[in-house]
């Protein structure tokens, strides 16, 4: 996922860039996006082995499922404040990713490709907390140690970015609000797996990325008008405190309670 990170936005700044060939446009990552999507279904479809021994040929799959999972996230006790935190983080981050780009336009005159490289430079840093910080704090820290902090270390981050008058300035706060952001990404999925019973675990896993999509679906519709009506560093304030939101919860309803 972190590569991921890395290379979409990179190759996203490029094939939007007509210097870089002139059919290039502000439509042709999505052509390309699309692709990627139909490959990776081809490859599910051809390579993807099923993990579920023991099948269950009467569940069916239908349209209405995501929303069904929502209405079912209360249904898990024991783990519904992991839901409603992981629901508060990929809001505020939504918020964050979605209109970052229009502060960074405003204030440093970034172009698509500079947009997209800025976003690479933090997908590195994503990849590096993963593969070399997260490694190593992991053998003195256990998920619920580590969660509270970078949730509110995200937070602070986020909130960084709105110093900087200068490009280098900018680039050096990257690390610092990357760094939280990759030690949740990679704790959270832990816990929650942790925490919840083997024969359950995938309709627990699909509940929880249904929760997040509605987390990511809302800013997007709020980013711009609140923007309108007030600055283009509002949105970053409001992802700031969400996010904020998200790591109190998690302290005092699930890391000081005897049950998640």
């Amino acid at each position: 996922m972190g590569l991921g990170f890395i290379f979409g936005p990179f190759l996203g700044g490029i094939l939007s860039s007509p210097s870089v060939l002139p059919f290039f446009s502000a439509s042709t990552p999505f052509f390309f996006s699309g692709f990627l999507a139909l490959i990776n279904t081809i490859s599910i479809a051809y390579f993807f082995k099923e993990s579920i021994k023991e099948k269950f040929l009467h569940t069916k799959i239908h349209f209405l499922a995501s929303l069904e999972n929502i209405a079912k996230a209360k249904k898990f006790h024991d783990i519904r404040y992991l839901f409603l935190v992981s629901f508060l983080f990929n809001a505020g981050f939504a918020f964050f990713t979605t209109f970052f780009n229009v502060y960074l336009t405003n204030k440093f005159s970034f172009s698509s490709a500079d947009i997209g490289n800025f976003f690479a430079y933090v997908g590195i840093w994503i990849v590096i907390t993963q593969a070399v910080i997260v490694r190593s704090i992991s053998k003195r820290f256990s998920e619920m140690e580590l969660l509270g902090p970078a949730y509110i270390a995200s937070a602070a981050g986020i909130l960084l970015y709105l110093i900087p008058d200068a490009v280098w300035y900018l680039i050096l706060i990257v690390p610092i609000a990357s760094i939280p952001n990759g030690i949740q990404f990679a704790n959270y999925t832990s816990l929650l797996t942790k925490k919840t019973d083997e024969k359950v675990r995938g309709e627990v896993l699909g509940v929880n990325t249904s929760v997040n999509a509605l987390g990511q679906a809302l800013p997007p519709v709020f980013a711009g008008l609140v923007a309108a009506v007030s600055a283009s560093y509002v949105p970053i304030v409001i992802s700031a405190l969400i996010v904020f939101a998200g790591g109190v919860i998690f302290i005092l309803k699930v890391k000081n309670s005897k049950n998640v």
